[in-house]
Formats: C-alpha cells, structure tokens, sequence
C-alpha cells in the first residue's frame, strides 16, 4: 500500500455496465465516461444484432478507437471503401469528416460487438443521412 492517496480507481463488469438501446436492434453499455467520474476518456461496448448498421456519421471533436470482440461485419469509410470486421480488429477514426464510419452487420447471421474509446467526455456525433448530406 503506497499510502499517499485515496485511489479513484474503477472496476466494472461488462454485466453490470448500464445498457442504453439506441435502436432495437443495437445496444450500448456505457464502460467509463458520461454517467461514470473521468476526466477526458470515455467508453462503451456496442453491439449490432444480425441486420442492424448504424448509420455512417463522424465526429467534429474528437478522435475515436475501436477494437471488435466478436463477429462478423463491415467497416465502412467516408469515400465508401469496406473493411472486413472480425473479432481482434482494430481501427482508428480521425476527428472530422475523413474520420467518417460505418459498422455494418446486415449480412450476418451473428451478433458484431466492440469496444470503442474516446479522448473526450463530449464527443458530438454528426450523422452523414446520404453521403455528404449533415445531419446533428
């Protein structure tokens, strides 16, 4: 025991996390962040059951990081270009509209989870409803 400090550590089960559904068919638990005390970081797990996708948007503030658990899905950039996803896969997204992504789990029979991670406690989503068109 150092002695010096009070910890402020946090320890969390995936289990115990609070799940948010953004839509039926995807769900989110928050990890740290938002409802949890951090300075800058925050982070979830996120998972799209078979046929779900989440629209293609990006983030104006803030850079993200996401590394998939398990399944099988697709990335989408903002030109277009697929990435296969699967369990182990990891890849950044730059602030901005170059950052611009899609997760795309419509042609599977499985459920896609990930970890996605934020330098920010208030990232700001824009969503991308046709390509090139803005919407918060």
């Amino acid at each position: 025991m150092i002695g010096l400090s009070k910890s402020k550590m946090v320890v969390t089960e995936l289990k115990d996390a609070k799940l948010n559904q953004v839509s039926p068919g995807i769900r989110v638990k928050m990890l740290c962040g938002m409802n949890k005390e951090t300075d800058f970081l925050l982070a979830g797990f996120m998972q799209w059951n078979p046929g779900e996708k989440s629209p293609r948007h990006y983030h104006p503030n803030c850079e993200e990081l996401q590394y998939v658990i398990y399944g099988d899905g697709i990335l989408r950039d903002c030109e277009g270009k697929e990435y296969p996803l699967r369990a182990g896969t990891i890849f950044y997204c730059p602030k901005g509209i170059e950052g611009a992504h899609q997760i795309d789990n419509s042609k599977s029979d499985t459920p896609l989870a990930l970890i996605w991670i934020y330098p920010s406690n208030d990232r700001e989503i824009v969503k991308l409803v046709k390509y090139g068109e803005e919407k918060k």
